[in-house]
Order: C-alpha cells, then sequence, then structure tokens
C-alpha cells in the first residue's frame, strides 16, 4: 500500500470566522506549524501534512489568486 493511503480532501469554509480549513489525510493531528500569522500546517506522526488552515481566508485567498493572475498574464504577454 503506498503513502495516499488515507488521502481525502475535505474543505470547510466558516464564514463566520472567515476561516478555511482543508482536510488532507484522515486521522489526527500530531503537530503544526505556523507558516504566518494567517496559516497552520497540521502533520501526522509521520510527518505527513494531515490539514491547512487559513485564517482571514477571504483576503488571504484573494490575494493568492490575484498574484497568480498577474504573473500569468506577465508569462503570456512576453
Amino acid at each position: 500500500m503506498g503513502d495516499d493511503q488515507g488521502k481525502v480532501l475535505k474543505v470547510h469554509y466558516d464564514k463566520e470566522t472567515d476561516v478555511l480549513y482543508m482536510n488532507i489525510r484522515d486521522g489526527p493531528a500530531y503537530d503544526s506549524e505556523e507558516l504566518d500569522d494567517d496559516l497552520r500546517v497540521e502533520y501526522d506522526k509521520k510527518g505527513r501534512i494531515v490539514g491547512i488552515e487559513v485564517l482571514a481566508a477571504r483576503r488571504n485567498l484573494g490575494k493568492a489568486m490575484a498574484q497568480e493572475i498577474a504573473q500569468r498574464v506577465k508569462a503570456v504577454a512576453r
């Protein structure tokens, strides 16, 4: 059995708190890491990502999407 066992992709958005949670793999989180003030990644005992939490999701995801679109437009314009 490969490393893909237990993988899922479930996304939950709480509009009241503007928090997006992506569940990547079934199972409990054993450890977590704050990548910045609004982004936390959770890991299982084997160090595999089980979840990603994005705070202020509307602002952060909108900004990330705008940056990606700008990069693609620049690439096409060259």
